[in-house]
């Protein structure tokens, strides 16, 4: 998960910046996607009530959030 917030900071800090472009940033988008890939079994079999569990969604649904706004154009 470490690996994973890093990116989500890297991201954004990437977002702020005015002189990278989206197509730059779309590589850290791409390491997103495929790290929330790998993170969606480790979540499934996390019992329900599990703090990790929790933080882990969170972690999960913003990078899927942000991965489809990045791609459907949204900061264009």
């Amino acid at each position: 998960m470490d690996h994973f917030l890093t990116l989500l900071k890297n991201y954004q800090k990437q977002m702020e910046d005015p002189r990278i472009s989206l197509k730059e940033t779309a590589t850290i988008v791409s390491q997103m996607e495929q790290v929330t890939q790998e993170l969606l079994p480790i979540l499934e079999s996390l019992p329900e009530g599990d703090g990790v569990k929790d933080l882990l969604n969170r972690l999960l649904v913003t990078s899927t959030v942000e991965t489809i706004k990045f791609n459907r154009g949204d900061y264009l």
